[in-house]
Formats: structure tokens, sequence, C-alpha cells
């Protein structure tokens, strides 16, 4: 059996769906191919049909990551007011296969990778909280020493 190859209404749709960057209807798609909405849908019956889709607009969104990255870059240095941040992050997630948000990543140091205690902050710290809050209970009884 010969491998599945999409047909050049297939390619055209895929071609039409890319210059309107995945936001066109279907309505508008399958009208512009010349083709049936029944027709488009039984396309995606198939399962060849949907993984060469679906590799057809990973392929369109992974190109579009500069732009994304850009958008991001421009907005960082105040260069940029347009754009939707959470928008962008989720486009992120989604196709950048490097992209891990720092609060999101999970990792164990080993000792060595440890930081080692600032002291000087650590006692500055205490100093700064020296009776702090203290009501005079030392033994932690809830009631105030005398």
């Amino acid at each position: 059996m010969a491998a599945w190859k999409p047909t050049e209404n297939q390619r055209a749709a895929a071609r039409f769906a890319r210059s309107y960057s995945y936001r066109a209807t279907v309505t508008a798609l399958t009208e512009a191919v010349g083709i049936s909405r029944a027709a488009y849908y039984k396309w995606f019956r198939r399962p060849e049909f949907r993984a060469w889709w679906t590799e057809q607009a990973e392929m369109f969104f992974t190109f579009k990551l500069p732009q994304v990255y850009g958008v991001i870059f421009a907005r960082a240095v105040g260069e940029h007011r347009g754009g939707d941040m959470r928008a962008a992050e989720v486009f992120m997630k989604r196709f950048d296969g490097e992209y891990m948000p720092q609060s999101r990543q999970m990792r164990a140091l080993t000792f060595e990778e440890q930081p080692a205690p600032d002291e000087a902050a650590i006692a500055e710290l205490d100093r700064l909280l020296d009776g702090f809050g203290d009501s005079g209970d030392d033994d932690g009884d809830g009631t105030p020493q005398a």
C-alpha cells in the first residue's frame, strides 16, 4: 500500500489556513478551496490527514516563535505597549519545547550546589527581629512572664 499523501485540495486548504494564521473560519476555507464543509470534516476522520494537518500547523507556529520573542523583548524593555503577555506565555508553553518558567522548574540541588548561608544577613535579620512580636511569653504557654 502506498504512503498517504495530501491531495491538491488538502494542500490548498493548508496554504489558505497558513495565510490567515490558522484563524480563518471553516466556511471561508472551504469556499476558498472549492470544497464542501462535509468534505473538510471527512478529511479529519482520516488519522493520516489529521497527523499531516497537525504537523503543518505545528511547523507554522514554531516558525512564529521569533516574533513572540520579539514582542516579549520589546515589552520587557519598554519599547512596546501592545500584545498580551498571558497569551505570549501560553504560546511559549505550547510551542517552545525549551520554555519553562523559573517558578515551574523543579530540580533537586545536590549538597555541593546548595548556596552557602549568608551568615552576615542571618545575623542582621536576627538583630532586626530581636524583640519583634515579643509578648514576654518566654515559656510559650500564652501568658506573659513577670
